[in-house]
């Protein structure tokens, strides 16, 4: 059996606060709307997995908590509701992002609880699609000012390939809240 990794980003638009439901239409054909939480639940406590990053965005007096996966030394691939402005009420085709949250506003951390974080800041953040379509284009990449060491953390390897196969046995890690918006800023691991 193989193994996936997938680093579940769990914060809704950067600016949404810690367990709040975003409404999302468009998704499939006839389905009106779907509502979706950013949380692990059953998930374990995971110390081990520090290439899966926390994010600390602050915006104005606000603090919200997103995840990431170091995939170079200075890199961290993340999504751009991380990273970016964006309603929570979201119908595909329409509902765009807004602007990149500047750089300065950014931190991440390898350590498994953010409260004991030992930060690093962002120097440049990078979008796919800036004020894309929210939906299919939900990706960033962080410039780090300073490369993370190898003893601290060895970065992933993303597989752009092929698909995860049926069957396929994954494992979600993120910092997101167990559920009532509790425990946020504890890397989890859930397999599935």
């Amino acid at each position: 059996r193989t193994s996936v990794l997938f680093v579940f980003l769990l914060t809704a638009c950067g600016g949404t606060e810690d367990g709040v439901e975003a409404e999302i239409t468009g998704l499939l054909p006839g389905e009106a709307y779907q509502s979706v939480q950013e949380k692990i639940q059953g998930g374990v406590e995971d110390n081990i997995n520090r290439n899966v990053v926390g994010i600390s965005i602050q915006v104005g007096n606000a603090q919200y908590v997103c995840s990431g996966s170091l995939i170079a030394p200075n890199l961290v691939l993340t999504a751009q509701h991380c990273v970016a402005q964006c309603p929570s009420q979201i119908a595909c085709g329409q509902t765009r992002f807004g602007p990149v949250h500047s750089p300065n506003s950014l931190a991440i951390t390898t350590q498994a609880n953010m409260s004991n974080g030992e930060w690093r800041r962002v120097r440049e953040v990078h979008v796919g699609t800036p004020n894309g379509d929210v939906c299919g284009n939900d990706i960033a990449v962080l410039v780090l000012n300073d490369s993370v060491p190898a003893f601290e953390a060895v970065p992933l390897t993303p597989r752009l390939d092929e698909y995860p196969a049926v069957g396929e046995i994954m494992t979600a890690i993120g910092y997101g809240h167990t559920g009532a918006g509790n425990d946020s800023g504890q890397r989890r691991m859930i397999g599935f």
